[in-house]
């Protein structure tokens, strides 16, 4: 399998970075395209990837976890058996592992192709359990690449008390240790109206959980900005990741322990 040189570039709004990926359908067969790793989070790093219609993709040895944000994947145990087959978000009702635990390879959808993120664990880095914010580590690790913005690069990706965030409703997390890192977009080459995910990530204080707890929340661009607070303060208080009335909107909750 050969990387095809169709750039994945990243530019940012100034507080989030922006990806624009190519179309599964425009990925060559028998190529992939895969990002550098950007963020590093809790001794991990997340990268992108896109493959075209039947494509497959080997997993390294460091790789824990996937999320797909674009199409269908089935999984592969060391056998070549076929495990599981996953997609953007499971049933009402139903639960999905962002875990591999034994997967060795997917293949992408006949029809569709895919587009994935791959969560890798980075060897000596702290990962958990956390007793104090300033053992979560979180920072942006773009590379210097052509197609990568120099604003992009400087995207901050710390962690911040909601109740300091400018678009949080005043006083509905005084006091409440809750934290944000901005996170990042996806969206494809050339149109404005094929949006997948934002990302965002978010830890829970010592004090309102037995330790520490991080994870991400993954939504459409198409979700309204106006209904993000109240989301996120029912994730809280029904200490699960999505409320069930929000299944249809916002796609899926990624928990890291």
């Amino acid at each position: 399998m050969t990387n095809q040189t169709i750039d994945i570039a990243a530019d940012s709004t100034g507080q989030e970075l922006i990806f624009r990926v190519p179309h599964p359908s425009t990925v060559h067969a028998g190529h992939q395209v895969v990002s550098p790793p950007f963020w590093q989070l809790v001794g991990r790093s997340l990268s992108l990837a896109i493959l075209p219609p039947s494509g497959t993709f080997t997993f390294s040895a460091q790789a824990t976890s996937i999320k797909v944000l674009y199409g269908q994947v089935t999984l592969f145990d060391e056998k070549n058996d076929i495990t599981e087959t996953r997609g953007i978000a499971p049933s009402a009702k139903s639960v999905w592992s962002t875990l591999l635990a034994g997967r060795m390879h997917l293949a992408a959808d006949a029809e569709n192709g895919t587009v994935f993120l791959i969560i890798e664990s980075i060897d000596g880095e702290w990962q958990g359990p956390f007793k104090a914010r300033n053992q979560i580590i979180s920072r942006n690790i773009l590379p210097a690449q052509l197609h990568i913005h120099g604003s992009a690069r400087k995207v901050d990706f710390s962690f911040v008390q909601v109740e300091e965030l400018d678009w949080q409703p005043e006083g509905m997390w005084d006091k409440f240790l809750y934290y944000n890192a901005r996170g990042f977009s996806v969206r494809f080459h050339g149109t404005t109206s094929e949006n997948l995910v934002h990302v965002q990530a978010w830890a829970l204080g010592v004090g309102e959980t037995v330790c520490l707890t991080f994870f991400f929340l993954i939504a459409p661009l198409t979700a309204s900005a106006d209904s993000f607070p109240q989301l996120l303060r029912q994730v809280v208080l029904r200490d699960q990741l999505l409320p069930v009335q929000w299944q249809r909107s916002w796609r899926h909750g990624l928990l890291i322990r």
